[in-house]
């Protein structure tokens, strides 16, 4: 039995007619809200909302940044966990608001008038009727903004106000903020759309300049020589790895560095070294993927030197002795920021504690004769903190440890491997010098998109500032 859905309706909707535009409070919008779990720039969740005189404030500000961000929805009866999810609680039985009464407190504040949409309903949740509110803001004609502060009385009976008099708001990821110069610009030019509604509404895709970020870096620069030599016995012992980067294959040592001279000097015969062109071999497609593989212990090296460990490509912090937990601070997007990189946590499809470690898989590549970074942010799992565990349940984990790091979140991942691996300066500068990366991803721009989907570099800044204020 489906234990979401609607309860019958005092006065049910009629479905529109195929090539209808809905109503932006049809039921077909209220079962997607309702499924929704997390706060975004279209979508604010409150317990409950109070018009009264010192309390409305708090409401209007959010109604004021999503007009000029372009529409949205307030979602009333969903409390807050400490996991910042939201829950479906419901509202008090008796829980009624007037539209007029909320629309007249609203404009009072506004020289220009605005209308949005407001609906009360009923909804299952597990079985049982709860009662839920929703405000439906359309875009702005125009870009509104206060004409009165908006006062509210805190439980201690001081005062504070929510947003000031002529100062514009936007909604900025789940915050509704100060809008800066450019988002005003944005905000003027979306208001001269006198149709526009955000996509979830019309279907259609945002008209925005997007930038897509990728997983890609673009090698600016690799050595011109790459050394082959001889083996002297069957394999080079392991903490030789150490010491340099390196490759072996059948019974020969490949490096860019000439091993003769240096720590790998024992493991290779007297007077068995030759040179070749690294352009030369990357032209060659069974040659190539020596110089790839190199690459990728180049950089490998460069991460254990850094204190990291590495498993099948991926590099990934330890736990020290004595650590449940580890955090990492790095320069990369906000000055002083940190992030957990190890903890030891119960996983409930293993039935037991592991390691659960944030991990970058890079891989060099070449595609259209060019070289590249690939760098794509995952997770390894640990027994204590420090040796790999792997197995098909162990993939279960990962796989719901990730299901939600996409877009910003995706991005800041990315940027932290990139930080911490020496990238902060703009390029990554391995193997002694010799191999230069753009630290910069890969991007494409778009004229098209989803303007809630966008984590460009200035939205996830802003978004880690804020987090460390509240922190």
């Amino acid at each position: 039995m489906n234990t979401y859905g609607h309860l019958p309706l005092n006065a049910p909707e009629r479905d529109a007619p195929d090539d209808a535009l809905r109503s932006p409070l049809d039921d077909i919008y209220i079962d997607y809200l309702m499924s929704k779990r997390r706060e975004s720039p279209e979508f604010d969740f409150k317990l409950i909302i109070d018009t009264s005189r010192y309390r409305f404030a708090e409401v209007a500000k959010d109604i004021f940044a999503m007009a000029n961000y372009g529409g949205g929805y307030i979602v009333v009866g969903f409390k807050e966990t400490e996991t910042g999810r939201f829950d479906p609680v419901g509202l008090p039985p008796d829980f009624h608001v007037d539209q007029a009464d909320l629309q007249q407190k609203f404009n009072a504040y506004t020289s220009e008038a605005f209308a949005f949409g407001y609906r009360e309903f009923d909804y299952l949740i597990k079985d049982e009727s709860r009662r839920f509110a929703v405000i439906q803001v359309p875009a702005a004609t125009i870009p509104l903004t206060p004409k009165y502060d908006g006062i509210v009385r805190l439980p201690d009976g001081r005062e504070k106000s929510a947003f000031h008099r002529g100062v514009p708001l936007i909604r900025r990821g789940t915050q509704s903020a100060r809008a800066s110069p450019a988002e005003l610009e944005w905000v003027k030019k979306q208001a001269e759309q006198a149709e526009y509604r955000i996509s979830l509404v019309s279907g259609n895709p945002d008209r925005i300049d997007e930038v897509l970020y990728s997983t890609m870096f673009e090698v600016r620069e690799v050595p011109a020589t790459v050394f082959s030599a001889r083996l002297s016995g069957e394999q080079v012992p392991f903490n030789a790895a150490r010491e340099a980067p390196f490759v072996t294959q059948t019974s020969y040592l490949y490096s860019f560095e000439d091993p003769s001279r240096g720590p790998l000097r024992p493991f290779i015969k007297e007077k068995a070294v030759e040179r070749h062109e690294v352009k030369t071999w990357l032209a060659d497609k069974d040659r190539r993927n020596l110089i790839l593989w190199l690459l990728d212990s180049c950089l490998l090296w460069e991460g254990r030197q850094r204190g990291m460990y590495e498993f099948r490509k991926r590099l990934y912090f330890p736990l020290r002795e004595g650590e449940e937990r580890r955090r990492e601070s790095w320069p990369g997007v906000t000055k002083g920021a940190s992030r957990v990189v190890a903890v030891m946590m119960f996983a409930s499809q293993l039935g037991e504690r592991v390691g659960v470690h944030p991990a970058a898989e890079v891989h060099f590549t070449l595609i259209d004769d060019k070289l590249y970074l690939r760098l794509s942010p995952t997770y390894v799992l640990t027994r204590d903190g420090r040796h790999v565990r792997r197995g098909e349940e162990e993939g279960t984990v990962i796989t719901r440890l990730s299901h939600d790091d996409y877009n910003a979140i995706f991005l800041r991942n990315l940027l932290f491997w990139v930080s911490k691996l020496g990238g902060a300066q703009g390029k990554f500068r391995l193997a002694g010098g010799t191999i230069e990366v753009d630290a910069n991803p890969m991007t494409a721009r778009l004229d098209t998109g989803i303007r809630a989907d966008r984590p460009g570099l200035a939205a996830v800044k802003l978004e880690m500032s804020a987090r460390q204020e509240e922190s």
